[in-house]
């Protein structure tokens, strides 16, 4: 990775996997990273040990809950006054069997959703208002291999679906 001293990045999802390692790589490469999480701080606190307390800041939002993003956005953008980058890759995996009830159907499909796709449209827009006022900026987002070729446990569908869009 290359020298990210001096830029903020904001990372969705800092707390388990792919996120940890990310957080870990951005810290060792000099990046101040704003470490978002879920519910599982200690996952977050973990991930960014290494990373010296005045550059990085946790923060806790629950993407399940409509403008959860645009909150974190402010969180972030309030602690250094700019994002240089923003790495969308929180998501959960809601199971969504084809037998499970109504019920069970409709609010699994539309919790994975808002998580994994309009929470984080909503982030992609506020950064992208943020870019076009302070010259620029990157946004990544992690997808998976189940956006491309579809659920391989087909009670993940909505995860699939959520993915690949």
């Amino acid at each position: 990775m290359c020298d990210l001293r001096g830029r903020t990045v904001l990372l969705t999802g800092a707390s388990r996997g792919i996120g940890a390692a990310t957080a870990q790589a951005l810290g060792h490469a000099g990046a101040s990273v704003v470490a978002h999480y879920g519910s599982y701080a200690t996952g977050s606190a973990d991930a960014t040990s290494a990373v010296p307390e005045e550059r990085k800041l946790l923060v806790q939002a629950d993407f399940s809950e409509p403008g959860s993003a645009r909150t974190l956005w402010k969180a972030a953008l309030a602690w250094h006054g700019r994002i240089d980058a923003l790495i969308v890759n929180a998501a959960i995996q809601a199971m969504t069997p084809l037998d499970s009830s109504d019920l069970t159907w409709d609010e699994n499909w539309a919790m994975t959703m808002q998580v994994n796709l309009l929470e984080h449209a909503s982030l992609v827009r506020e950064a992208v208002r943020h870019y076009l006022t302070t010259g620029g900026g990157i946004v990544i987002v992690v997808s998976s291999w189940a956006a491309q070729r579809g659920a391989a446990v087909p009670e993940l569908i909505a995860y699939a679906a959520s993915k690949a869009a």
